[in-house]
């Protein structure tokens, strides 16, 4: 071997390994360019629909539909547990939820999975949703909830079906007491006169208050509410994204 070849054999297997290392890392910042492009295509053209209290709104385009996502968000002091409690209990909804008429919780196979039956407004503005919620531990060590219109299993009822729900729910803690909670929700409620993909000032409001009513009732919930998170499985994958989960049941129910 001539010399220095050994170090020049060094060096060169340093200069490949560096080169394998920078591609990967090329390859990585690739996908995740390419993964955020993607979100942002499902749910795009976001803008601001105003605040309640510590509660803010925006609403987002949803590509592929003529329907726009509603998203809000808060922060209040609490526990996830006692948020937990609160969005799990039927009997409540109608004491802090703007719209709530009646609800009823039925069981759907494992604890932490339900079947919501609610039924919201009065007369001309009368809906009827059944949904499946499921509710996991995050790897932050909050709570999220995705709920999952089930169409077909609503009984006959008078008033207007509500199709192709999905809501979520996360509560992520931020801290000395803290809590983040962020509500995502889209929904074809079947308008009147022909009328698709109307963001109405109703629908934004009353997200809005719920928001604001569930930060004020945290704050305050009973002790009983205290074991909620941990009786909840952990997260296995991460859910769909609610926009893209809308465009999908919209494009079954025009097949």
């Amino acid at each position: 071997m001539k010399p220095g070849g050994a170090a020049a054999q060094s060096r060169s297997g340093t200069c490949r390994s560096t080169r394998w290392l920078v591609r990967a890392v090329l390859v990585g910042l690739l996908l995740v360019t390419l993964g955020t492009g993607a979100a942002a295509a499902e749910t795009s053209g976001c803008r601001p629909e105003g605040g309640r209290g510590a509660a803010t709104a925006e609403s987002c385009f949803i590509a592929g539909t003529d329907y726009r996502l509603v998203r809000a968000r808060t922060s209040a002091f609490g526990t996830v547990d006692a948020a937990i409690a609160l969005l799990r209990d039927p009997a409540g909804c109608t004491e802090w939820q703007p719209m709530c008429a009646e609800e009823l919780f039925l069981p759907d196979g494992a604890a932490h999975r339900s079947l919501r039956h609610r039924r919201s407004g009065e007369g001309f503005t009368r809906r009827v949703v059944v949904s499946r919620n499921s509710w996991w531990r995050s790897p932050n060590g909050g709570a999220v909830a995705d709920m999952v219109g089930a169409d077909r299993l609503a009984a006959k009822f008078e008033g207007t079906r509500v199709l192709c729900l999905r809501e979520r729910w996360a509560i992520t803690p931020l801290g000395s007491g803290r809590l983040q909670v962020t509500a995502q929700v889209v929904s074809d409620p079947q308008p009147p006169f022909g009328l698709t993909g109307v963001v109405t000032t109703s629908t934004v409001d009353t997200l809005l208050q719920t928001l604001d009513s569930l930060a004020a009732r945290i704050r305050s919930a009973p002790v009983r509410s205290r074991a909620a998170l941990a009786a909840l499985p952990m997260l296995p994958a991460p859910l769909p994204e609610v926009g893209a989960s809308f465009a999908s049941c919209q494009n079954a129910r025009r097949r």
